[in-house]
């Protein structure tokens, strides 16, 4: 029997890092290579896994170095335009080049910053999730927006503290750009934490729901979803989100308007 139990303990061991590590992986985090060690069998699994992370950082690297060449290229063509655009007469022409070139200057800046995906470096630490909520509404409330938190659940939770605060923002700036009223709120599931942003806005076609996740897309209705509309307001979000372990989804209101609804794994719940 306790041959049975070391035999088990030396296959399962492994299999259990490697669980770890492919969830650590799939939001963003760096993780070192797995120890290749148990059974033949477990070993090539785990050296296959260390394959197939080395080669995804390898692709990352290399998107970063290229996107960063892209840029130099880009910008110093921008920047002799603007140059040449100060000595254009003035002009509704004049304005108008000068402001595409500063929408182009906004659109490169925001696709590498997006790239670049700067936030999986950010260390974990626990957060109060209610002072956030409730700090973030009000800035917008004292900007003149109808905005009101709804929640008496005590939560410190191990995030990305920044990661989580510039995908709140991204949402909660959209939301209060199309909906007249927007109520946010806290809600504790079995395995989930949830964060509910509510608006009175148009909403959005049910048809393009998911579509609007997708980089640089941009509806053609009221509702066009991104305050300098170059379309990455919510891929942003989502990105940053499961960077977390969770999910964002939105869905249109029965009264009318539109909720995002953040859902957070509970086992980093640090009050647990």
């Amino acid at each position: 029997a306790g041959l049975m139990v070391w035999l088990l303990q030396r296959t399962t061991r492994p299999l259990k890092e490697l669980a770890q590590q492919a969830e650590r992986l799939g939001r963003g985090d760096k993780v070192a290579p797995i120890t290749e060690r148990g059974p033949r069998e477990i070993q090539d699994t785990l050296s296959a896994f260390n394959r197939m992370q080395a080669r995804l950082d390898r692709f990352v690297s290399d998107r970063t170095r290229m996107l960063a060449a892209i840029s130099h290229d880009l910008r110093t063509p921008i920047t002799t335009l603007q140059l040449r655009c100060e000595f254009l007469p003035e002009g509704e022409d004049k304005q108008k080049i000068q402001q595409d070139l500063k929408h182009m200057e906004h659109m490169l800046n925001a696709t590498l910053h997006f790239a670049k995906d700067e936030g999986s470096a950010e260390p974990w630490q626990d957060l109060d999730i209610p002072s956030l909520l409730e700090s973030l509404c009000d800035d917008l409330q004292d900007n003149g927006y109808d905005v009101s938190f709804i929640s008496s659940v005590p939560l410190v939770y191990r995030t990305r503290a920044t990661v989580l605060r510039r995908a709140l923002q991204n949402l909660l700036d959209n939301a209060v750009k199309y909906g007249n009223t927007v109520t946010v709120s806290l809600q504790l599931a079995s395995k989930w934490i949830e964060i509910l942003i509510e608006d009175t806005g148009p909403g959005i076609p049910e048809e393009q729901l998911e579509e609007v996740f997708k980089p640089f897309v941009r509806l053609d209705s009221a509702r066009n979803i991104e305050d300098g509309s170059i379309g990455l307001g919510l891929a942003i979000a989502r990105t940053l989100i499961h960077q977390q372990g969770g999910e964002l989804h939105l869905s249109n209101l029965k009264a009318g308007g539109l909720l995002a609804q953040i859902s957070l794994p509970r086992e980093r719940d640090s009050t647990h």
